[in-house]
């Protein structure tokens, strides 16, 4: 016998199998050493950064979410709104709908309770009144919540981009009735809202204010829970998740169930906007949600959609945002430090669930930073990969750009641009790349949920450039104080000579170096993923990884390269607006929706690099136009600027009514590949 037909295939040094099950004592002890280790890590990070005593510090946590009467019941306030809005989300969750929308279900129940204390708080008794909140916040989230659940029914249009967009809608819509609301006049916000007749308001019961939230709330809980572990609704619920095409062989009406689900799931994120204006802000402002519901989407995926659970869970993320947010008052740190925190905590818990579920057995000058954006972000997708995560990215690469530029402008007297250039560049690629690598080893090689890895690296790369650039603001003597002149004028700089030509210099020619970068790597991705082999491989992993696997291509290597490359190029978008757009400063949350404008401008460009090269510039385009219609009061104005949002709406509904394979995403986009289950 040959000594080839004896050589067997090598075994892998490490094999990841699926668990059948995991007893509950179990896993919650593995969800324990994942705490423990983020704040082993956490530690480290506060040495490093603040160089305070990191004992001191977590002492600081505690005493800022219970040290006091007060902070124990806003502590127990800011939980009930978070359980509500994870409670909402559950029911859309079990079955598989990924409802990203909450943000703007409480934006337009929130408004709608507003709209109520407004003009109906001296006009009826108080608990009449309350009981009319109740009912119209809750319809108005109802009906946020059916719009994208019909069109995922009957067009099979992708929710969680859909309900994406519907945020940033609604909040256009709550600056639109800001407008005509405000209190005092010009001032641009509501104001407390009958802050003398209190018509509205949650009465205090048992001497607390906030004793009917907690009522409220765990009766919608134990509602839900009730409804969704032993009513016939929510076993269709369960069953249509599993498997549509089983759910039909079982007689169940799926397009009924998707609909009827998401007008519970609306409603329930509507009244929790009621919960927070009525029971506890008493105003409206477009930051009434204030990042709840993506937070709201972490408490669900981590309590398994158990409603119960869900009382722990966000009891803990909000013990541990509120005491963050202590600590870096307490140590003089900026406010963006607890994001930092909280993001470290969410990507082990995140990263944890892993080995929980398997064992280890072996406008041109607007346009250009979502062109970068939305070419990382295509790339990614190709494979498969859904990293919604890119606004966190995007942050991450230009403070990392800034802060390289700034050290070594700060370093030499006679700083040379070239060089300044080089490192900021450097610092921002590797940075960004970091966080493409997190994301890829998370819902790569753990396994985690895409969406939700997504949002806690927004979370965490947000937190992390509004932190760093604080930081160094203050280093150089205050906010608008950095100064990179010389790195800044580099990237500023033109080209030489046909700049000045008259039109068509300013025109083609008058843009810093990055700008035309931007469409060179849109079309240089276009001609990698469709004319190179590895392009081409690259496209079968996204579209059946199985199936590449079998034809003997490395997917998790396809996956990762594709996943860290596409951060790293969106990371040069946050270092085009800080370096050319901002001329080399920083501005906290100066970047705006720019992030998710790169995600929806994926759709827009129907997964084509170079068709994003006219899409960012329209997109830029409709991001400004509001400053160039004449005519326009302040309202339409804000009416104006959905204009990015609704297009991308429209255009997915036309992809997904069109079956045109080139204008699909990825098959497998959004689906994690267990190499075992082939």
């Amino acid at each position: 016998m040959s000594k080839e037909n004896v050589i067997s295939k090598k075994e892998p040094f490490a094999r990841m199998v699926k668990r059948d099950h995991i007893s509950v004592g179990k896993a919650w002890a593995i969800r324990l050493i994942a705490v423990a280790l983020s704040l082993v890590v956490a530690a480290l990070v506060i040495v490093a950064v603040t160089k305070q005593n990191p004992i001191e510090v977590y002492l600081g946590i505690i005493d800022g979410a219970v040290g006091s009467n007060r902070r124990i019941w806003v502590t127990i306030r800011e939980m009930m709104v978070l359980l509500c809005i994870a409670i909402g989300l559950t029911p859309a969750f079990k079955m598989k709908f990924w409802n990203i929308g909450a943000e703007g279900q409480i934006l337009m129940g929130g408004t709608a309770a507003a709209a109520m204390m407004i003009y109906f708080g001296d006009k009826m008794p108080n608990w009449l009144l309350l009981i009319v909140i109740f009912v119209v916040s809750g319809l108005a989230g109802l009906i946020w919540g059916v719009i994208p659940a019909i069109f995922k029914a009957y067009f099979n249009t992708n929710e969680t981009l859909f309900t994406l967009m519907l945020n940033y809608v609604a909040m256009q819509i709550v600056t639109f009735c800001i407008v005509f609301w405000e209190n005092p006049s010009g001032s641009n916000t509501v104001g407390i809202i009958n802050a003398a007749t209190k018509g509205g308001w949650f009465p205090t019961i048992f001497g607390n204010a906030y004793t009917l939230n907690v009522i409220i709330v765990l009766a919608i809980t134990l509602v839900v829970y009730v409804y969704m572990k032993y009513s016939k609704q929510g076993y269709e619920i369960s069953v249509v998740g599993e498997s549509q095409n089983t759910a039909r062989y079982a007689g169940i009406d799926v397009k009924k169930v998707i609909i009827r689900t998401m007008m519970i799931s609306g409603a329930i994120c509507g009244i929790a906007g009621a919960v927070i204006v009525s029971g506890a802000s008493h105003t409206i402002s477009t930051s009434t949600a204030g990042g709840r519901g993506f937070t709201a989407i972490i408490v669900a995926w981590m309590s398994k959609f158990n409603p119960l659970a869900m009382i722990l869970v966000s009891g803990f993320l909000v013990f541990m945002q509120q005491g963050s947010i202590q600590v870096a008052s307490q140590f003089g740190l900026n406010e963006n430090a607890s994001d930092i925190i909280t993001g470290i905590l969410l990507f082990f818990l995140i990263g944890c669930e892993f080995f929980i579920n398997y064992k280890l057995e072996k406008a041109i000058g607007q346009g250009v930073a979502i062109l970068f954006g939305a070419s990382g972000e295509i790339v990614t997708e190709k494979s498969g990969n859904l990293n919604i995560g890119i606004p966190g990215i995007m942050y991450m690469g230009g403070i990392a750009g800034l802060m390289g530029a700034f050290f070594y402008e700060k370093s030499t007297e006679t700083p040379n641009g070239a060089i300044g250039v080089l490192v900021s560049l450097l610092c921002s690629l590797i940075a960004s790349a970091l966080g493409g690598l997190i994301y890829s080893f998370l819902t790569i090689t753990l396994r985690a949920n895409q969406n939700v890895v997504g949002l806690a690296l927004t979370t965490f790369g947000v937190g992390f450039g509004n932190f760093f650039g604080g930081s160094i603001s203050k280093l150089a003597g205050g906010v608008g104080q950095i100064s990179v002149q010389t790195t800044a004028a580099a990237y500023r700089a033109t080209i030489p000579g046909l700049s000045k030509i008259p039109v068509i210099g300013t025109l083609f020619f008058s843009y810093g170096f990055l700008t035309y970068l931007s469409v060179i790597v849109a079309v240089a991705m276009t001609y990698f993923l469709k004319k190179t082999r590895k392009g081409l491989n690259l496209r079968a992993v996204g579209e059946s990884p199985a199936t590449a696997d079998a034809a003997g291509i490395n997917v998790s290597k396809y996956k990762y390269a594709a996943t860290v490359t596409g951060a790293a190029i969106a990371g040069l978008g946050g270092l085009y607006f800080v370096m050319e757009y901002l001329g080399g400063t920083w501005s906290n949350n100066g970047f705006g929706d720019r992030g998710w404008l790169a995600i929806a401008l994926v759709i827009l460009a129907l997964w084509n690099p170079d068709h994003a090269i006219w899409g960012s510039f329209v997109f830029g385009g409709l991001y400004i136009l509001y400053i160039y219609l004449p005519g326009l009061n302040r309202a339409t104005q804000e009416l104006v600027k959905m204009l990015p949002y609704v297009v991308t709406i429209i255009v997915l509904i036309i992809t997904s009514k069109r079956n045109k394979q080139e204008n699909q995403p990825p098959a497998s986009l959004g689906e994690a590949y267990f190499r075992e289950d082939r």
